[in-house]
């Protein structure tokens, strides 16, 4: 089974498919621990292309994570996609939530040097999600 978790910063993404992956016994993979290397380096559009399109290659798993450019092979890949659709609010509050929590510090799964951050371009992302990324996302979904 291959199980692909999409939603807006802040929606429980991390969350909902580490509780899947440990209810299915399935491998889970969050895009943001993969892409990002230290000190949040990002890798060449080809490396992450390459990198990102092998693990749709195993057997099963759940993969968490937005990243727009490599959705439509994710969901083409997916047996099941869940899109996490909550109230911007709630999804900006969650972000300042795991802020206050890992500041100084990554958050789990993340390298060393990644430190959680938080700034305006990110809560505008989380924010304006639904009416700039959504219907990418549906659009994506609906094309399968």
């Amino acid at each position: 089974m291959k199980i692909a978790v999409i939603g807006s910063p802040g929606s429980g993404k991390t969350y909902l498919a580490n509780q899947l992956a440990n209810a299915l016994c399935l491998p889970l993979y969050s895009l943001d621990s993969l892409y990002f290397q230290d000190n949040w380096e990002e890798p060449t559009w080809q490396d992450w292309s390459t990198r990102h399109d092998n693990l749709l290659t195993h057997p099963s798993w759940v993969i968490e994570g937005n990243n727009l450019p490599t959705l439509k092979n994710r969901v083409a890949a997916s047996d099941i996609v869940v899109l996490l659709n909550l109230p911007p609010w709630l999804c900006c509050l969650r972000i300042l939530r795991r802020w206050v929590r890992y500041r100084n510090h990554p958050r789990p799964g993340m390298l060393e040097g990644c430190t959680e951050k938080l700034d305006l371009p990110f809560l505008k992302r989380a924010w304006k999600y639904r009416t700039l990324y959504l219907p990418v996302c549906f659009e994506t979904a609906s094309a399968k």
